[in-house]
């Protein structure tokens, strides 16, 4: 049989163990949503950049992309 003090400390390392899954959760999820919404600037700044790029002169459009290589 559980005597109070056994049975407060194992409710207290369940509380601590759902805090910790739930931070470890949190914190990938959020990790995750930041990997996909800075893949996704980053595609949309690439396809936003071809938009303009294309009617520039053949040199001027080397130059530009040049940079955005340094810029990367």
């Amino acid at each position: 049989m559980f005597t109070s003090v056994s049975l407060m400390s194992l409710l207290r390392s369940l509380v601590l163990d759902l805090d910790l899954d739930l931070e470890l959760d949190l914190e990938l999820d959020l990790e995750l949503d930041l990997e996909l919404d800075l893949d996704l600037e980053l595609e949309l700044f690439w396809s936003m950049s071809a938009i303009w790029i294309l009617p520039l002169p053949r040199v001027a459009r080397t130059l530009v992309l040049e940079l955005c290589l340094l810029l990367v």
